[in-house]
């Protein structure tokens, strides 16, 4: 009697549950916002524990994200031989298809270096990478397209290769990793590496995840685990996680005073813009950021050096710095600085884009750092006429 009392009791809460859930979901489907969900296809399970991937060894530890990216030892890594499919990126609510090689770069396989090639590596965060993005929409691709434009024009029959191997919210020191690991066995003849103010560190982004493979279907579960998600990195994002942002923030703000004031008009209210993305992008005005760069630079150069590879950087801002009536380019002073010292050409990308801003004041931006497809095509003409000296 008691032990049927207890199984009528679970099924009606089973009942209750599952009715519930029914309901939630036919809601999510309804009412709420569309929410980012994430499919990956053709997933070649071998290859997620390769020891070998064209002579180059790969550790990869165990964890796995449940989306498009892998921690390894050395840092994030993109999924090698992998389909991904971002249904409504929350970025700008398009369907994203992500296909990458067998060395997780957003690239088609590479072969052999044939002997008209001429092969351009790109080193860079997710402003590269361009996950929000499909591929033919990237500065990278449409770097390709350019060259091979502007070789034409010349009657150059020389076959350049842009090859894209960003990782979404790595740090220079990451980008490094990937030469040394993966970006010297292709034999680059040039490297390109995209510099942004945040990458002395790893940054705080929304990395391109999927919630359990058994709820990918489920609208409400998406919605659940999207919103947990930014809960989270707005938790990170607005309280010092790290002791070194904390105290060089505060440095930073005895020297330049902050005020709740307009960012576009005033010093102490961009000072204020700044203190308030120390953990971010405001760290580039810490002299500790200026010397990770620093050290990082010299040490990409020297790898790059010593296997014949001539390496050019290009420095992108953040969309204050553009927008802002007041300039307020100080990391870029001191990268180029750095840059001029070590004789490695650089653009930076800057003065371009508030020059461009100033004439049509038309924003390019998704947020603070990632372009439009109309962006990504105009930062990689400027590119395209910047690398075509450099090569």
């Amino acid at each position: 009697m008691f032990k049927s009392i207890i199984i009528s009791r679970a099924k009606t809460v089973l009942f209750g549950v599952l009715l519930t859930f029914i309901i939630l979901e036919i809601l999510s489907r309804t009412i709420l916002p569309k929410t980012q969900r994430v499919i990956i296809e053709n997933l070649q399970q071998d290859s997620l524990n390769v020891k070998d991937i064209k002579g180059v060894n790969l550790e990869f530890q165990k964890e796995h994200r449940g989306g498009l990216y892998y921690v390894t030892k050395s840092g994030m890594r993109v999924l090698p031989n992998s389909k991904t499919v971002v249904k409504n990126h929350y970025m700008n609510g398009q369907d994203i298809t992500i296909i990458t090689n067998s060395l997780g770069y957003r690239y088609s396989e590479i072969g052999e270096k044939k002997q008209d090639e001429y092969r351009i590596l790109v080193l860079g965060d997710s402003i590269t990478f361009g996950d929000y993005l499909n591929v033919e929409n990237t500065y990278p691709y449409y770097l390709e397209r350019f060259l091979h434009e502007k070789l034409a024009k010349k009657n150059n029959k020389l076959d350049v290769k842009v090859i894209n191997a960003g990782v979404g919210a790595i740090g220079i020191e990451n980008e490094l990793a990937i030469l040394s690991e993966t970006g010297l066995s292709i034999k680059p003849d040039l490297i390109l590496l995209q510099l942004y103010l945040n990458d002395a560190n790893e940054s705080l982004s929304l990395k391109v995840e999927r919630p359990p493979k058994f709820s990918e279907d489920s609208y409400f579960i998406n919605y659940l685990y999207d919103f947990i998600n930014k809960q989270r990195l707005k938790k990170l994002y607005y309280h010092f996680h790290n002791p070194e942002f904390s105290r060089e923030a505060d440095i930073f703000t005895v020297k330049n005073p902050v005020a709740d004031e307009k960012w576009e008009e005033s010093v102490k209210g961009f000072n204020n813009q700044i203190y308030n993305n120390f953990q971010d992008w405001g760290y580039a005005w810490s002299d500790k950021s200026t010397e990770k760069i620093k050290q990082a630079l010299i040490m990409i150069q020297d790898l790059a050096e010593y296997n014949n590879i001539k390496l050019v950087v290009g420095i992108f801002p953040v969309r204050y710095q553009v927008h802002a009536n007041i300039l307020r380019n100080e990391p870029q002073i001191q990268y180029t600085s750095i840059l001029d010292r070590q004789r490695i050409a650089s653009i930076d990308l800057l003065p371009i884009l508030r020059e461009k801003y100033a004439q049509d004041k038309v924003n390019i931006y998704y947020d603070i750092c990632h372009y439009k497809p109309e962006g990504n095509e105009f930062i990689a003409s400027k590119l395209s006429d910047f690398l075509e000296k450099q090569m």
